[in-house]
């Protein structure tokens, strides 16, 4: 195996470390649930509210890099119907099985054009050689727990602040799927 699949691999599991001490913690006093994982590339919460269930996923990169994005959306209450007749209860459902309006973190500024232009959605484990993996990763975890009361915001009353960005991602594959399985109701 070589030094750099070793040291992504590293960096990964340093990240972990970090997101079980340092964000897990924080979601969990703000009401969220971990939902049992259905793979090993995303992280997924939920949290019900007076009149929504409010999600949340940390998505890992799906080629072992250590790097993390996260995804916010909101469905109702009752829970939704998937395809294949498939229903998601409310207290099950993740941010990608969500409808309409999603948002993505980003570590960087989104206000500027510029930022716009260049902004990346991933926390990446930057300058981990020269300060260590453990460093390096509870540093992007913490920018990602500093950045937290943005998604309230965005639950609340979805104004995205300087770190969120429109995802555009889901209506596309939901248009998509729509046309290959018939419109959901």
């Amino acid at each position: 195996m070589s030094n750099k699949r070793t040291s992504a691999q590293g960096l990964r599991h340093s990240t972990l470390d970090a997101l079980r001490h340092e964000a897990f913690p924080v979601l969990k006093e703000r009401g969220f649930n971990q939902l049992t994982p259905e793979d090993d590339i995303c992280l997924d919460f939920n949290r019900i509210s007076s009149h929504r269930v409010e999600c949340l996923t940390i998505q890992f990169d799906k080629h072992g890099l250590p790097a993390f994005k996260i995804l916010i959306a909101e469905g109702p209450l009752k829970g939704l119907p998937q395809y294949e007749s498939k229903f998601v209860p409310g207290n099950e459902l993740r941010t990608y099985q969500c409808r309409g309006e999603k948002a993505i973190l980003t570590p960087g500024n989104t206000k500027s054009i510029l930022a716009r232009i260049v902004t990346f959605k991933w926390f990446k484990m930057r300058l981990a050689i020269l300060v260590g993996p453990e460093k390096a990763a509870l540093r992007c975890v913490r920018q990602f727990v500093s950045l937290i009361p943005e998604c309230e915001t965005w639950w609340e009353s979805k104004i995205y602040g300087q770190h969120l960005i429109r995802d555009n991602t889901s209506e596309l594959l939901q248009s998509i799927l729509e046309k290959r399985h018939g419109r959901l109701s």
